[in-house]
């Protein structure tokens, strides 16, 4: 039901226990909790870039192991067109990974949950929430 943006785990990762308790009481109830293979590519390049990469890398396979990842689909690739044909004609910029991300989201039917509902409300038809 929920696919996490690239921030929440990284506020996960980095403390944030209301987060942490939030993501534990939504696998607990068995709500399914995903986030997009693309975010787990934004992951991996931080942790590869980090001066603590083994910790950050351990923190990210746990993660992974706990929640469904999502991959790109023929829907998600045709949503993604869409709305970037969408949004340009109206002049709104959104970088395109995060369309991406949010395509993902809203072909599978996701709540997407975010810190950054700026970029991601400009996507027609995704629903967010802000965690």
């Amino acid at each position: 039901m929920y696919c996490f943006d690239t921030n929440i785990a990284i506020d996960i990762f980095r403390g944030d226990r209301a987060l942490r308790r939030k993501l534990e009481l939504a696998q607990k109830l068995g709500v399914d909790v995903s986030i997009t293979l693309l975010s787990l590519c934004e992951l991996l390049k931080g942790a590869y870039l980090s001066s603590r990469r083994d910790e950050a890398l351990a923190l990210i396979q746990e993660f992974a192991r706990n929640i469904t990842l999502l991959n790109l689909s023929g829907k998600s690739c045709e949503l993604f067109a869409m709305d970037y044909a969408y949004l340009k004609e109206k002049g709104i910029p959104l970088p395109e990974l995060d369309l991406l991300i949010g395509s993902v989201a809203k072909a599978e039917g996701k709540i997407f949950v975010t810190r950054n509902a700026k970029h991601f409300n400009t996507i027609p038809d995704l629903k967010v929430e802000v965690w």
